[in-house]
């Protein structure tokens, strides 16, 4: 070792020749100020040769008043942007060098090894892409060492335990790899370890048993896959680890019970198994413990009480079974954080929940959780975040008001949640009307999620008189009815709102279009009706443009399609580029506290399946007009929403071509025109689609070629059934712009027989006598074929004319044979 340790010292010496000379400490300062490229606040700009050095910004001499050196250089948090130079290495009497937080890249130069009275080396918060010199052993006083977040790469050395000074060592967040090393154990006055956010693997060395020091240990993040060691037990002084996001297995040691100093526990995100041992009632100390998403499984404990410092409490996503403990209730002095969503828990909410007055955030969904609200829950009045989706409970969210039990309701009413920022009731069996309360009386709700439950009746028209923080409104599968309140309009902020299958009544809320941030717009299986373009005039105020998802399928709506809108749809024709093949989901600002906690999902029909999204990607446009009673031809201007991934105009009553301007659509995935009255050739322009996945036109009366090439080489028939004179490939092929009949003789006798309804439409259109007469004959000669077109044609008028005229909604879709 003593012969490696000469031979990196002779190595770096000879970096410290500049044209056969040492340089001054003045000239090193600077040749390392000629390295920085750019200093945008010209924090520099004191460094010149007509004042001394030790005068300048960020340099600190020592106080020796007859040969000062330098002994402090901080460039903290400067944002200088270049390159280490290696003459820092003639700062031999260095003590303290910070070059943290700015944009240095690079190598780290050999020459840092030159610098042995350094205590204090801070390199952290740049882009530096270099290994760990072996030369940085040579470094013994150092106490204090930070590298982390760089892009700094390849194996810890083993040369590092000769640091045996070391205090602090911080190396989170590169591109370390391979093991921790077992020399680690000779570091035994490090109090202060962060091995974080890197690819280490393999074991956690036993030998970290012998760092009696440590406080503070963090390996998390990294590809550890072995078992959590016994020996961690004699780690007596540590006050925070870390071991979350690894890959270890096995049972939670219940010699975790010695840790009796541990204030903060992290072990979310391996693959621990086995019961939560009881021994863990011992560390009372616990501020902080994190235990989600493991294979832990069992009942959660009674003892868990007597950790009465606890703030947080996370054992979400894992098998944990039974109830939830009553005892959960004497946590009431500190817990704000509480998550057991995501296991088999059942019972009912225990009613001493009310005690913890001071809870934050309490997150109980999906489990099988039954019963009602409990009734106090309105005295949690510092709760913010309330999730109890997925589970089974049951009854009204808000107590039934009598004559004498007015205070006791305000008390106890979740309307009394005036801190409420996220309530999710979704998924569960709650019934009775919405309260009007639910929302005015939270000034900062953000999100409202009532999805599928039996709620009924109307939306009180007070319900959004007080909304300015809501963003995301849920109201799908329920049994709502009446008018949406205009109240509505008030919720300046509002991103989301979906009213997906209910019995709500009413016209096209077009006064929704002045709502800055309105991305999603869903209305399905609803019975809104009328003309959408009645409210045109109003087009400048309420134009939509921030409109991402617009579904107002299976309603009554009529009329022409809305081609003003259209032009307003400015999200849906503008393409973030950026976010292609690194998606960003449609949620609350990053800024904002609750954007953590909550992600958008939206139930949609995609490409003819219903798919339930979990998250709403930024890119995902749709524009969903299908099974209503739109009639006249699709605008042109249709093919400016060149962000749309799904259009579907399906199941209306549209005429005219289709616009070829649809060709512009280069991202579309899915596009559906079927069942309606659509005439002539399908555009060539359509083949330019690269991505189109889901075509389908059929039962239209299209005409004409099916173009080839590209993706209309993989549609199937069923995309173009229904349109008689339709040819060409997955059809049978086309001569002289027709379909060749190659029927047999046995196929020809069937053509040429007609029906009574044939007849009776011929006798109808010529007159009785004559109709009669003309029947007798084509039964008995056969059919002219351009006769039998022309009252097919009659045939479908009329009864498309019944269709206009009369319920249409439940009626299968007629075909033309």
């Amino acid at each position: 070792m003593q012969i490696l340790v000469f031979f990196l010292f002779i190595q770096c010496l000879n970096i410290s020749f500049i044209d056969g000379g040492i340089l001054s400490e003045q000239e090193a300062l600077l040749a390392i100020k000629s390295a920085i490229k750019d200093d945008p606040f010209k924090r520099l700009s004191s460094w010149k040769n007509t004042t001394h050095h030790c005068n300048w910004s960020f340099v600190t001499c020592s106080s020796s008043s007859h040969s000062p050196t330098v002994i402090s250089l901080d460039f903290s948090y400067l944002e200088l942007n270049g390159t280490l130079s290696p003459q820092i290495g003639f700062l031999t009497n260095l003590i303290h060098l910070d070059l943290s937080y700015n944009q240095l890249h690079g190598e780290i130069p050999n020459s840092f090894s030159l610098l042995t009275n350094l205590i204090h080396l801070d390199l952290s918060y740049n882009q530096l892409n270099s290994k760990i010199p072996n030369s940085f052993s040579l470094l013994t006083n150092l106490t204090f060492l930070y590298l982390s977040d760089n892009q700094i790469h390849g194996e810890i050395p083993n040369s590092f335990s000769l640091l045996t000074n070391l205090n602090h060592l911080g190396l989170s967040n590169n591109q370390l790899h391979g093991e921790i090393p077992n020399s680690f154990s000779l570091l035994t006055n490090l109090t202060f370890l962060d091995l974080s956010n890197n690819p280490l693997h393999g074991e956690i060395p036993n030998s970290f048993s012998l760092l009696t020091n440590l406080n503070y240990l963090d390996l998390s993040y990294n590809q550890l896959n072995d078992e959590i060691p016994n020996s961690f037990s004699l780690l007596t002084n540590l006050n925070y680890l870390s071991l979350s996001y690894n890959q270890l297995h096995g049972e939670i040691p219940n010699s975790f019970s010695l840790l009796t100093n541990l204030n903060f526990l992290y072990l979310s995100s391996n693959q621990l198994h086995g019961e939560i041992p009881n021994s863990f009632s011992l560390l009372t100390n616990l501020n902080f413990l994190d235990l989600l998403n493991n294979q832990l499984h069992g009942e959660i404990l009674n003892s868990f009480s007597l950790l009465t410092n606890l703030s947080v409490l996370d054992l979400s996503n894992n098998q944990l079974h039974g109830e939830i403990p009553n005892s959960f209730s004497l946590l009431f002095t500190y817990l704000r954080y509480l998550d057991l969503s995501n296991n088999q828990l059942h019972g009912e909410i225990p009613n001493s929940f009310s005690i913890l007055t001071y809870l934050h955030y309490l997150d109980l969904s999906y489990n099988q959780l039954t019963g009602e609200l409990p009734v106090n829950i309105g005295k949690l009045t510092s709760l913010s975040f309330l999730l109890v989706a997925n589970n089974n409970l049951i009854g009204k969210i808000t107590p039934k008001i009598t004559g004498y039990n007015v205070t006791n309701f305000k008390n106890s009413s979740i309307c009394n949640l005036v801190d409420l920022q996220i309530l999710d009731l979704s998924y569960n069996k709650f019934n009775g009307e919405v309260p009007h309360c639910l929302v005015n009386t939270s000034t900062q709700l953000s999100v409202l999620n009532l999805q599928s439950n039996n709620f009924k009746g109307i939306i009180p028209s007070t319900l959004f008189s007080t909304c300015d923080s809501l963003e995301y409104v849920d109201f799908t599968d329920n049994q709502l009815e009446g008018a949406i309140p205009r109240s509505l309009s008030k919720c300046r902020h509002l991103k989301f709102l979906n009213l997906r299958n209910n019995k709500f009544k009413d016209v096209f809320l077009y006064w929704l279009g002045s709502l800055p941030h309105l991305a999603v717009l869903s209305l399905p299986f609803n019975k809104f009706h009328g003309d959408i373009t009645n409210n045109l005039s109003k087009i400048a105020t309420f134009s939509f443009s921030n409109l991402q998802i617009l579904d107002l399928s299976n309603n009554n709506f009529c009329g022409k399609l809305p081609f003003m809108y259209i032009k307003q749809f400015r999200s849906m024709m503008d393409i973030d580029m950026s976010t292609i093949g690194s998606p960003r989901y449609l949620e609350n600002d990053p800024s904002d506290y609750a954007s953590s906690y909550y992600m958008y999902s939206i139930k949609m029909t995609v490409k003819g399946v219903e798919l339930d999204y979990k998250k709403i990607i930024t890119s995902m446009s749709t524009f969903d007009m299908s099974n209503n009673h739109f009639e006249g031809e699709i605008p042109n201007s249709i093919g400016m929403l060149r962000a749309l991934r799904n259009l579907n105009l399906s199941h209306n009553l549209l005429t005219g071509n289709i616009p070829p301007s649809i060709g512009n659509l280069s991202f579309l995935d899915g596009l559906d025109l079927s069942s309606n009255r659509l005439i002539g050739e399908i555009p060539q322009e359509l083949v330019s689609l690269a991505s189109l996945e889901v075509f389908n036109v059929s039962y239209n009366q299209l005409e004409g070629p099916i173009p080839h090439g590209n993706q209309f080489d993989t549609f199937p028939s069923d995309s173009y059934e229904g349109n008689l004179e339709l040819c060409g490939a997955p059809l049978l092929e086309c001569k002289n712009n027709s379909v060749v009949q190659s029927l047999n003789n046995d196929n020809v006798e069937e053509k040429t027989k007609l029906s009574m309804w044939e007849v009776v439409v011929i006798g109808f259109g010529s007159g009785t006598i004559i109709g009669l007469a003309w029947g007798y004959y084509i039964l008995s000669v056969g059919k002219p074929f351009w006769l039998f077109k022309l009252l097919n044609k009659m045939e479908w008028a009329l009864l498309d004319f019944h269709d206009h005229h009369f319920s249409r909604r439940s009626r299968t879709r007629r075909t033309k044979n």
